[in-house]
């Protein structure tokens, strides 16, 4: 997350955000001293038609060139121990500027496979001869780059996008997939508009991200299960209106705010029943890491609600639901799945027996008001 981020690296993401938001390509480039100290900002400017850089509007406008550009040789006798980083692999023109400027430290974020040339690096005996260092940063630069200029892609609608996208597959298809789904909801233009920062942006991208990630592979295990569906904001009228027959006591926008907190949260699924073009049924389920009645494990998938339209019951949705819900707390690392009822609920009681629940413990809670 945006915390864990060196302050390079969020100077660096910073400018790339800049671009976006000026609406160009969104790559930002910082140089620094060997201790650090920033001597240099480059951002790109190709398409940023208020800008008074002298590169800016032509194809030279690269973050890389545009931070070289400000470095005169005789102001940094020790260029060649600075640092260059930058969110994307350069291409060819950027690299071998760099190779011609004396930069002998690269970091970059994404990798490249449409224009990356960092492979320059080893094929030629005179950038051999430089002995320049290049280190890639963590692999969640590499995600929320490729995710970021994905969507910035299908937003310019570049002539050669697949071509492009394609090669950007071989490396991360999950993240080219997202940014294509960030892109569609409009995500990044939003953001604009509201003025989120670059901190705000990154944290929500990346645990959106890593949600889609486990959604994918949950979704590769139910392959064959029925027709289970994992709950989205484009499910949530149906999934509140089932919701409301469980939880009669619960209003619609009570609902949908528990709702909506569970498609954010990291620890807890919705999984809807599709049949007949509605959807008839659901479990939620959540991941409990404190002490659960009878666990001899942790953690351990727990039955938040279940609930099968009355046309519908006896079907056997229930059990593949069930089914579903522990193939996604297996997912998650559990070994066991837990529930509770209110005592009198002899219904679902029947119905736990039924799939294979032991009853534990009846447990009568107390509460009492504290005077001051």
């Amino acid at each position: 997350m945006w915390k864990d981020l060196s302050k390079e690296w969020q100077e660096t993401f910073k400018l790339a955000w800049e671009a976006y938001q000026r609406g160009t390509i969104p790559i930002g480039c910082i140089i620094t001293t060997q201790d650090g100290e920033i001597v240099s900002r480059g951002r790109n400017r190709i398409f940023d038609k208020e800008s008074s850089n002298p590169l800016a509007g032509s194809d030279m406008a690269h973050a890389e060139m545009t931070a070289l550009f400000n470095l005169k040789a005789d102001e940094h006798p020790d260029i060649k121990t600075y640092k260059l980083y930058t969110t994307l692999e350069p291409c060819p023109m950027c690299f071998g500027t760099m190779v011609m400027m004396n930069i002998r430290n690269v970091f970059y974020g994404g990798r490249d496979g449409f224009a990356g040339a960092l492979q320059l690096n080893d094929k030629m005996d005179y950038i051999k001869n430089k002995n320049i260092k290049i280190k890639q940063g963590p692999q969640e630069i590499e995600e929320f780059q490729l995710i970021l200029q994905t969507a910035y892609e299908y937003t310019r609608k570049h002539s050669r996008i697949e071509e492009i996208l394609d090669t950007w597959r071989e490396i991360n298809t999950p993240c080219i997939d997202y940014g294509k789904i960030l892109s569609d909801i409009g995500y990044f233009e939003l953001a604009v508009n509201e003025q989120k920062s670059i901190e705000e942006v990154y944290d929500e991208v990346i645990a959106r991200y890593q949600r889609f990630k486990k959604q994918q592979n949950f979704k590769e295990m139910m392959e064959g299960i029925g027709n289970i569906v994992v709950a989205t904001e484009s499910t949530l009228a149906g999934w509140v209106k089932m919701g409301l027959r469980l939880w009669p006591h619960c209003t619609d926008e009570e609902l949908k705010t528990i709702f909506l907190d569970i498609l954010k949260s990291d620890k807890e699924e919705g999984l809807l029943y599709y049949l007949d073009n509605e959807y008839v049924g659901f479990i939620n389920v959540s991941i409990r890491s404190d002490y659960v009645s009878g666990s001899t494990s942790s953690p351990v998938g727990y039955v938040e609600g279940i609930y099968v339209k009355s046309e519908y019951r006896n079907r056997g949705i229930a059990r593949e639901l069930v089914r579903a819900g522990e193939l996604w707390a297996s997912s998650r690392g559990c070994k066991q799945m837990a529930s509770d009822i209110l005592i009198d609920n002899n219904i679902s009681y029947d119905f736990h027996k039924k799939f294979g629940f032991d009853e534990i413990e009846r447990v009568i809670c107390f509460i009492k008001d504290i005077n001051n």
